[in-house]
């Protein structure tokens, strides 16, 4: 126990210090993770994860796409549809993921992430990583991705589905 002069306990002070900085750290950081809606804090991935679920309201199906983009869509999406990471030759995710929904559902598209201007990024999906799809049947743009469709039965729908289970 630290007591200087006067009797004054340092210990206590020291202590209540501590307990006020870490009050105020885990307020912070609430404050910050929360947006005004007091939904968990997606950055700009509010605006994509809108799009998405338009999207999917409209016309529901499953998609996969690199990590940054469909995690945050398959977690906060309010629609029945999936959206699963895939690595750059659209094999699934094995690590640090749950295989079994890949093995009980069918993929007709692919998240692609748009270019910035820094450029390509890891665990995105772009354009030249779904070439080998072939043309997609219809495309929606969302304000950071696109999401190509590839009707059930065509070329790209069965291709896809082909290397998603690899």
């Amino acid at each position: 126990m630290l007591r200087f002069s006067m009797g004054v306990n340092y210990n206590k002070i020291l202590t209540s210090a501590w307990v006020g900085v870490l009050l105020t750290t885990a307020l912070c950081c609430l404050w910050l993770y929360k947006d005004t809606a007091g939904r968990p804090h997606m950055g700009n991935m509010a605006g994509g994860v809108e799009c998405y679920n338009r999207v999917m309201h409209e016309k529901p199906f499953n998609t996969v796409g690199g990590f940054w983009t469909t995690r945050p869509l398959d977690l906060y999406s309010d629609t029945s549809s999936r959206s699963l990471q895939v690595i750059y030759n659209l094999h699934h995710q094995a690590w640090l993921n749950n295989l079994a929904p890949y093995a009980s559902l069918k993929f007709s598209g692919v998240v692609v992430a748009r270019l910035t201007p820094a450029g390509k990024r890891d665990n995105h999906i772009y354009a030249d990583d779904v070439r080998e799809l072939g043309p997609y049947s219809r495309k929606f743009g969302c304000p950071t991705f696109e999401i190509y469709y590839y009707e059930t039965g065509s070329q790209g729908y069965e291709r896809l589905n082909e290397l998603v289970e690899k």
